[in-house]
Protein backbone atom coordinates (compact mmCIF):
# COMPACT_ATOMS: atom_id res chain seq x y z
CA UNK A 1 0.00 0.00 0.00
CA UNK A 2 1.13 3.64 -1.09
CA UNK A 3 2.13 5.92 1.85
CA UNK A 4 -0.13 9.10 1.58
CA UNK A 5 3.36 11.09 1.74
CA UNK A 6 4.33 8.52 -1.35
CA UNK A 7 0.47 9.64 -2.76
CA UNK A 8 1.16 13.64 -2.23
CA UNK A 9 4.34 13.56 -4.33
CA UNK A 10 2.92 11.65 -7.00
CA UNK A 11 -0.07 14.29 -6.72
CA UNK A 12 2.23 16.91 -7.27
CA UNK A 13 4.36 15.41 -9.74
CA UNK A 14 1.07 15.30 -11.62
CA UNK A 15 0.09 18.52 -11.21
CA UNK A 16 3.65 19.90 -12.65
CA UNK A 17 3.64 17.18 -15.78
CA UNK A 18 0.20 18.16 -16.58
CA UNK A 19 -0.26 21.44 -15.21
CA UNK A 20 -2.51 23.43 -17.81
CA UNK A 21 -3.24 20.50 -19.69
CA UNK A 22 -5.93 17.63 -19.43
CA UNK A 23 -5.93 14.20 -20.74
CA UNK A 24 -7.71 13.73 -24.06
CA UNK A 25 -10.96 11.58 -24.21
CA UNK A 26 -13.66 10.28 -26.53
CA UNK A 27 -13.44 11.73 -29.67
CA UNK A 28 -11.12 14.07 -28.85
CA UNK A 29 -9.54 15.14 -32.27
CA UNK A 30 -11.02 12.49 -34.20
CA UNK A 31 -11.85 14.72 -36.81
CA UNK A 32 -7.82 15.56 -37.64
CA UNK A 33 -7.89 11.35 -39.01
CA UNK A 34 -10.62 11.64 -41.94
CA UNK A 35 -9.08 15.29 -42.93
CA UNK A 36 -5.11 13.80 -43.31
CA UNK A 37 -6.40 10.57 -44.75
CA UNK A 38 -8.26 12.58 -47.54
CA UNK A 39 -5.10 14.97 -47.83
CA UNK A 40 -3.02 11.95 -48.12
CA UNK A 41 -5.37 10.55 -51.35
CA UNK A 42 -5.20 13.99 -52.94
CA UNK A 43 -1.61 14.29 -52.63
CA UNK A 44 -1.12 17.32 -50.12
CA UNK A 45 0.06 15.06 -47.69
CA UNK A 46 3.12 12.46 -47.80
CA UNK A 47 3.72 10.35 -44.97
CA UNK A 48 4.52 6.92 -44.14
CA UNK A 49 2.57 3.82 -45.48
CA UNK A 50 2.60 2.26 -41.89
CA UNK A 51 1.06 5.65 -40.87
CA UNK A 52 -1.69 6.08 -43.56
CA UNK A 53 -2.56 1.91 -42.69
CA UNK A 54 -2.78 3.04 -38.26
CA UNK A 55 -4.86 5.96 -39.88
CA UNK A 56 -7.15 4.36 -41.25
CA UNK A 57 -7.22 1.66 -38.47
CA UNK A 58 -8.39 4.49 -35.94
CA UNK A 59 -10.67 5.88 -38.69
CA UNK A 60 -12.97 3.44 -36.88
CA UNK A 61 -14.32 5.15 -33.87
CA UNK A 62 -14.21 2.00 -31.33
CA UNK A 63 -10.90 1.75 -32.45
CA UNK A 64 -9.73 5.00 -31.98
CA UNK A 65 -11.60 5.19 -28.27
CA UNK A 66 -9.38 2.22 -27.47
CA UNK A 67 -6.27 3.67 -28.74
CA UNK A 68 -7.14 6.90 -26.69
CA UNK A 69 -7.53 4.95 -23.36
CA UNK A 70 -4.59 2.76 -23.61
CA UNK A 71 -2.18 5.78 -24.54
CA UNK A 72 0.43 6.84 -22.86
CA UNK A 73 1.27 10.36 -21.65
CA UNK A 74 5.08 11.95 -21.94
CA UNK A 75 6.40 15.25 -21.89
CA UNK A 76 7.89 16.45 -24.98
CA UNK A 77 10.43 19.52 -25.15
CA UNK A 78 10.57 22.49 -27.41
CA UNK A 79 13.57 20.94 -29.40
CA UNK A 80 11.14 17.48 -30.12
CA UNK A 81 8.30 19.33 -30.77
CA UNK A 82 10.22 21.40 -33.39
CA UNK A 83 12.34 18.63 -34.86
CA UNK A 84 11.29 15.07 -34.15
CA UNK A 85 7.83 15.00 -34.88
CA UNK A 86 5.90 15.13 -38.33
CA UNK A 87 2.95 17.01 -38.70
CA UNK A 88 4.04 19.72 -36.90
CA UNK A 89 3.47 22.39 -39.64
CA UNK A 90 4.38 26.36 -39.58
CA UNK A 91 6.41 27.92 -36.91
CA UNK A 92 3.23 29.47 -34.10
CA UNK A 93 3.17 33.13 -35.39
CA UNK A 94 2.50 32.16 -39.10
CA UNK A 95 -0.48 29.23 -38.12
CA UNK A 96 -4.09 30.77 -38.58
CA UNK A 97 -4.93 33.80 -36.19
CA UNK A 98 -8.37 32.80 -35.11
CA UNK A 99 -6.86 29.84 -33.93
CA UNK A 100 -3.92 31.37 -31.92
CA UNK A 101 -6.52 33.87 -30.28
CA UNK A 102 -8.41 30.82 -29.29
CA UNK A 103 -5.44 29.55 -27.47
CA UNK A 104 -3.80 32.04 -26.11
CA UNK A 105 -7.75 32.98 -24.31
CA UNK A 106 -7.36 29.11 -23.16
CA UNK A 107 -3.82 29.18 -21.80
CA UNK A 108 -4.64 32.49 -20.18
CA UNK A 109 -7.85 31.40 -18.23
CA UNK A 110 -8.20 28.89 -16.25
CA UNK A 111 -9.61 26.24 -17.91
CA UNK A 112 -7.89 23.16 -18.81
CA UNK A 113 -6.33 22.94 -22.31
CA UNK A 114 -6.78 19.25 -24.61
CA UNK A 115 -2.94 18.01 -24.71
CA UNK A 116 -1.79 17.27 -28.24
CA UNK A 117 -2.41 13.74 -29.75
CA UNK A 118 0.86 12.05 -31.42
CA UNK A 119 0.57 8.90 -32.91
CA UNK A 120 3.96 6.75 -32.45
CA UNK A 121 5.45 3.71 -33.81
CA UNK A 122 7.49 1.83 -31.39
CA UNK A 123 9.29 -0.17 -33.96
CA UNK A 124 10.91 2.81 -36.33
CA UNK A 125 10.39 5.65 -33.58
CA UNK A 126 8.21 7.64 -36.26
CA UNK A 127 5.82 10.30 -34.60
CA UNK A 128 3.40 11.85 -36.32
CA UNK A 129 0.98 14.90 -34.82
CA UNK A 130 -2.70 14.22 -35.12
CA UNK A 131 -3.73 17.08 -33.40
CA UNK A 132 -3.48 20.21 -31.41
CA UNK A 133 -0.57 22.02 -33.74
CA UNK A 134 -1.47 25.73 -32.54
CA UNK A 135 -1.47 24.24 -28.75
CA UNK A 136 1.51 22.68 -28.84
CA UNK A 137 3.09 25.34 -30.87
CA UNK A 138 1.84 28.11 -28.17
CA UNK A 139 3.43 25.81 -25.50
CA UNK A 140 6.88 25.02 -27.04
CA UNK A 141 7.77 28.16 -29.44
CA UNK A 142 5.92 30.74 -27.13
CA UNK A 143 5.94 29.80 -23.37
CA UNK A 144 8.77 28.04 -24.40
CA UNK A 145 8.24 24.65 -21.95
CA UNK A 146 7.73 21.03 -21.88
CA UNK A 147 4.29 19.91 -23.20
CA UNK A 148 2.21 16.58 -21.99
CA UNK A 149 1.22 14.58 -25.03
CA UNK A 150 -0.75 11.76 -25.40
CA UNK A 151 1.41 9.37 -27.78
CA UNK A 152 -1.28 6.79 -29.70
CA UNK A 153 1.45 4.13 -29.92
CA UNK A 154 1.45 1.33 -32.27
CA UNK A 155 4.28 -1.07 -33.90
CA UNK A 156 4.22 -1.15 -37.77
CA UNK A 157 5.79 -4.66 -38.02
CA UNK A 158 2.37 -6.16 -36.82
CA UNK A 159 0.30 -3.63 -39.67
Amino acid sequence: MISFKDFTIIIEEFKENYGKFKVPNGEDEHDEIPYQLNSIKKGDLEFPNHLKKYMEHLSDKNNYRKALKGGKVNNISPDEASNNISNTGDPYNELDVNKRKRVEKQFNSNEKVKMPVVLHDLHTGYKHLLGGNTRLGYNSQILKSNTPVMHLQYNSKNL
